[in-house]
């Protein structure tokens, strides 16, 4: 299930509520990086995917609001739709995933919520799949589709250069009706097919383009300059 979603610094970006442990180093595939480690009340673990993107953060922040065209770079994603924007920084959105043959897909419906700490030079999305019955206030059931309640998972953008950021994607999902030492078969699937797409988005010039009339512009500028003089 790939989610809208969509910066290392896990001291200053924790997932809310979850007793920390430590990521255990997995494996590196190709240039992305995967760690691994227990989730609380869960045989699935979480993911954790690190790569650098040579794309400016602004062109990244553009890719990962455009929810419509998750289907182009999220994991077997084939729908993303915005379901209510309280604002830029809260909206909550319905994605829905496609599973192997004769499996249904899985739907789910997510809060997201920005946070920006450009002082700093990083920002996060922060994801959480909505519980039984609120889930299902927002969007009905879907005849056809299994609807999921449990995932957490945050996009972190670490600002490197002008036009380089390192990016993380942490996410843990239950896909409901499977067991748990199957879907750990093949739970870095999504974060590192999700990076792998993220690196395709951003040389489109649409998301260039868009990047261009973010509104976090300046703050970006700042850091930099700020970067330079130090």
């Amino acid at each position: 299930m790939a989610v809208f979603l969509l910066l290392v610094t896990t001291a200053l970006f924790s997932q809310t509520g979850q007793t920390e442990v430590a990521w255990k180093y997995w494996k590196t595939k190709k240039d992305v990086q995967l760690f691994k480690r227990s989730f609380p009340n869960s045989g699935i673990i979480e993911v954790k995917a690190v790569t650098v993107i040579d794309a400016a953060p602004e062109v990244i922040e553009a890719v990962i609001r455009d929810i419509p065209a998750y289907p182009e770079f999220m994991y077997e994603c084939i729908e993303g739709r915005e379901i209510k924007k309280f604002d830029d920084e809260n909206i909550i959105i319905l994605n829905v995933t496609k599973l192997p043959w004769p499996l249904e897909p899985r739907d789910v419906v997510v809060t997201t919520k920005v946070k920006k700490d450009f002082v700093n030079g990083r920002f996060e999305v922060a994801l959480v799949g909505l519980k039984s019955p609120e889930s299902e206030q927002y969007v009905s059931p879907v005849k056809g589709h299994v609807r999921m309640h449990e995932l957490t998972g945050t996009f972190q953008c670490e600002l490197l250069e002008r036009n380089k950021c390192r990016m993380t994607y942490i996410v843990h999902a239950d896909p409901s009706g499977l067991p748990a030492i199957v879907v750990n078969l093949f739970v870095d699937d999504n974060p590192y097919g999700t990076l792998q797409g993220l690196k395709k988005m951003v040389i489109r010039d649409k998301y260039k383009e868009l990047g261009k009339k973010s509104k976090y512009l300046e703050s970006i500028e700042k850091y930099f300059a700020s970067k330079k003089q130090s």
